[in-house]
């Protein structure tokens, strides 16, 4: 009934696509049940007891019991812990005070799960809705599922819903740490604890099945009166609070009845890493609230027991911890029954897990067998991580915690001066490089990546420096510099080595070398790296002589830039072909005639241009609008796509899908955009803890148990590898980039900001609220309200003065207005607040944006109101 009853909230037609999968994690009922909610009183707390009155009744109880429906957990005398668990979530309520005082709520914290006997999971039969499901999503030039997922969503915005309806959903595997822990925790979705440092992968064990890979410090078979032989039917992760790196897991067997419920938090102040877990039954076994929870403490050494007052007070302390961590960090409110909750709480949930990973200010590409990088030697200097964590943070308003990274690794990985970086594993080199230590090992006498990591390198140092501007005056850009300085002579001597070298047309002045690490062997003139090479050696002259820094260096950098750009320009030009079917094909390096590819996964070259050279090309902005466009429409009709998602081989990689999501929202390709975003977030992430793998198999239906298939971690391997299953920092920060994308969006080389540009629809019902969402320019905050035939928008613009990239200093905002009601409504009137020194100079009603613009440089908080009518 409640599938019968989302599909019709959804206006999905039942038979035209797979059988429609509600979001379980993320109930229909909550947000009515959550309203009504009567929040306890405390009044008094006297012996173990805690007297409290709710809707008007009274009632007191002790550790183990429920009063007024809230079960105690916790009692001392400055304060107690309650909970209440609905059907498919809860919450969990702390107090604090004393008997002289009063007691106060000091946090509530959500759980994504509720009673164990309620946790049914969704079941698939995809290939019996269509038997040539799989064939048709893996062979069509067209994205098959993107298609379904677009034609099945209201007013074909993709919807969460429909696009997990399209795919089994990844297990669960979450990783529990803080950055200042060296040992990381991975939780299993039947909760058994590893050190996530290895091997982590586990199957859904049974009773007396032997886990065969990685260090298990918790088993709750052990902990649990009832296991089924066979392992658990269901089982339920969700997040605590939604975004903490902190789980609940709910499981249930079916034949049974039984079940057992667990959490599973890290120690925010233990150095060598521990983890605090509660593991508890319904107090019949099957239904009903857990009243005798248990308590232990896991680290490295094994699992000891541990007590109620530990657990609460450490998660309370997490909790702050984390509080204290996203300081300043961009706040997001959207609807709540159209996905707007999950995918906020998605994002700043990969922020903190992306950070939790690494050890403090040390990168770490994810974790488990492949990734983690400290017993790997060093791994932490591959960049990719770097740019996907700190970028992430400083769209998101985390500067310091960005900047502070960013240093780092400026400091400890590239090269200074003297041709060293710090110990250990260091070696000498070009004053300027980056010194790859063990990660080079695989790629020995070669460089270990793409040479575009230079350029993006160059433009992480320019945000940064932009993005602590109004923090510290400048004092971190400078501090930085030398580095910087560096780093930026030796891109311009690869550079100056190219044009020395005189190769022939088309490849006269193109930077020679490698676009990836896996492909590090295959060396060509990459656009990638070129069109990198040069933005970064454009985009550092420019902010040079924006901050009055080193005048001489800035004018060799423009100079030179300029050359390049028309050397690349020129080589891209000779190297586009026709292919076909009257299409224009853009190659991934320069050459003549070079043969079109005919599917994007036909050949390695064809899937690391899926996987890689192709979202960068499009990141670096060095095409315009219309070769980007171009580019886009060949690999999404040439089979590069599935979801939306993108393909590599046999099997799907949205690793480095960010150039995709930006270029897709800059050029308002928005189905394309929103296909990407929905399509990652269902069927790329995990749908309770969120984590998000390198590589993932693109099968699964009900023959492997209604869950994605796994890849390479197969059952009984004692070392696998284990791409589909270890957490990876670059995938799991994509949705922070394409949310921050939907609602707020700079254009790389104009001072232009839009806002909603990237929303569905349905997320203007009834409000949108964005606060201290940064820019370069400075923190824009908004709130939008629908109400009848009129929208409106209150903006808070808190301007620096600073950040420009045009001479006229002239600031343009634009806004996507859509009626949610009737997206086809085209509006009638647009004005702003009178007086305002940002005024409206355009809007058009057929494409729904109106635009603003202030006259000159403007600085200091302005707030003006635009007023839309339909």
């Amino acid at each position: 009934m409640r599938i019968l009853i989302a599909a019709a909230l959804l206006g999905v037609a039942v038979g035209s696509m797979p059988s429609l999968v509600e979001d379980w994690h993320y109930p229909s009922e909550e947000p009515a049940q959550s309203k009504a909610m009567a929040v306890p009183h405390v009044v008094s707390i006297a012996g173990g007891n805690v007297s409290m009155t709710v809707n008007g009744s009274t009632g007191s109880g002790a550790v183990g019991q429920i009063v007024l429906g809230w079960a105690v957990n916790y009692v001392a005398d400055d304060g107690c812990v309650l909970e209440k668990d609905y059907q498919r979530w809860g919450t969990i309520i702390f107090y604090e005070g004393n008997a002289a005082a009063g007691y106060k709520m000091s946090r509530k914290i959500r759980k994504g799960t509720g009673l164990a006997s309620e946790v049914v999971r969704p079941l698939y039969n995809l290939s019996g809705w269509n038997a040539q499901y799989f064939d048709l999503a893996t062979n069509s030039p067209d994205d098959y599922l993107g298609s379904l997922l677009r034609e099945n969503s209201v007013n074909n915005e993709p919807q969460f819903a429909v696009a997990a309806s399209l795919l089994t959903p990844s297990r669960d595997y979450t990783m529990v740490g803080v950055p200042g822990s060296i040992t990381k925790y991975s939780v299993s979705q039947c909760g058994i604890i590893k050190i996530a440092n290895f091997s982590i992968y586990t199957p859904e064990v049974g009773k007396t099945e032997k886990d065969p890979c990685g260090t298990t410090v918790f088993d709750p078979r052990k902990y649990t009166s009832y296991w089924p032989e066979n392992g658990w039917t269901d089982y339920k992760t969700a997040l605590l609070g939604g975004h903490l790196m902190a789980i609940t897991i709910s499981a249930r067997d079916a034949a049974t009845g039984m079940g057992f419920q667990m959490a599973v938090y890290p120690n925010s102040t233990s150095p060598l890493g521990e983890v605090l877990v509660r593991i508890g039954e319904p107090s019949d076994g099957k239904t009903g609230s857990v009243l005798n929870y248990r308590y232990y403490s896991t680290d490295m050494k094994g699992t000891q027991a541990s007590t109620n007052e530990r657990f609460y007070s450490g998660l309370q302390q997490y909790a702050q911890w984390v509080d204290q961590f996203m300081t300043g960090v961009m706040e997001v409110s959207l609807p709540y029954s159209t996905e707007g909750q999950r995918v906020v709480d998605m994002s700043k949930a990969m922020i903190l897990a992306c950070a939790s990973v690494w050890e403090k200010l040390y990168p770490n590409y994810g974790d488990g067998n492949n990734y983690w990088s400290i017993t790997n030697d060093d791994r932490g200097s591959l960049p990719l991580q770097t740019f996907s964590l700190d970028n992430a943070m400083m769209e998101w308003g985390l500067a310091q915690g960005a900047a502070d990274r960013v240093a780092f690794y400026f400091h400890q990985f590239i090269r200074g001066s003297n041709g060293n970086t710090p110990e250990p594993y260091n070696s000498s080199g070009v004053p300027g490089s980056i010194d790859w230590k063990h990660w080079e090992d695989s790629c020995p006498g070669a460089f270990a990546d793409g040479l575009s990591d230079y350029g993006r390198l160059t433009h992480l140092y320019i945000d940064a420096a932009r993005a602590m501007e109004p923090v510290d005056g400048g004092k971190w850009r400078i501090a930085n510099y030398p580095q910087m300085k560096n780093l930026a002579t030796h891109l311009l001597e690869m550079r100056r080595t190219a044009v020395k070298n005189n190769t022939p047309y088309p490849h006269t002045g193109l930077i020679y070398g490698p676009a990836e690490h896996d492909t590090c062997r295959t060396q060509e003139y990459y656009f990638s790296v070129n069109f990198w090479s040069w933005r970064g050696m454009f985009a550092l002259s420019r902010y040079l002589n924006e901050t009055g820094m080193d005048a001489e260096f800035a004018t060799t950098l423009a100079v030179e830039a300029e050359a390049f750009h028309a050397d690349i320009t020129v080589a891209l030009d000779a190297s586009i072909v026709k292919t076909t079917d009257g299409k224009l094909f853009i190659p991934p390096y320069a050459g003549l005639n070079i043969v079109p590819f005919k599917t994007m996964v036909q050949d390695t070259m064809a899937s690391y241009s899926n996987f890689r050279y192709y979202s960068e090309m499009l990141s670096s902005g060095f095409m315009n609008a219309s070769l980007s466009v171009m580019l886009q429409e060949f690999r999404e009709s040439h089979e590069g796509m599935l979801s939306g998602m993108t393909r590599y081989t046999n099997h799907l990689d949205d690793m480095p899908a960010v150039g995709y999501a930006l270029s897709s929202a800059l050029t308002s390709r928005i189905p394309s955009f929103q296909t990407l975003m929905f399509g990652h977030i269902a069927n790329y992430q995990s749908r309770g803890s969120f984590m998000s793998t390198e590589q993932l198999s693109l099968y699964g239906d009900g023959n492997t148990n209604s869950y994605r298939a796994y890849l390479n971690a197969a059952p009984g391997a004692t070392q696998p590898n284990e791409v589909d299953i270890d957490f990876c920092v670059p995938s799991s920060s994509l949705i922070a980039f394409m949310l921050k994308y939907s609602l707020m969006l700079q254009e790389i080389d104009l001072d232009e900001v839009h806002l909603l540009r990237g929303a569905p629809s349905r997320w203007y019902n009834p409000s949108i609220s964005v606060t201290k969402a940064p820019t370069r320019y400075g923190a824009v905050s908004f709130v939008t309200q629908f109400a009848a035939s009129t929208f409106t928008a209150d903006l808070t613009l808190d301007l620096t003065g600073h950040g420009y990239l045009e001479a006229s200093k002239q600031l343009t905002f634009d806004i996507k207005v859509l009626n949610p009601l009737n997206p086809a409504a085209r509006f009638t009137s647009a004005s702003i607040t009178a007086g305002s020194s940002l005024s409206v100079t355009s809007s058009n009603p057929d494409t729904g944006v109106v635009t603003m613009r202030y006259t000159g440089n403007v600085s200091g908080v302005s707030q003006v109101t635009l007023t839309v009518g339909f």
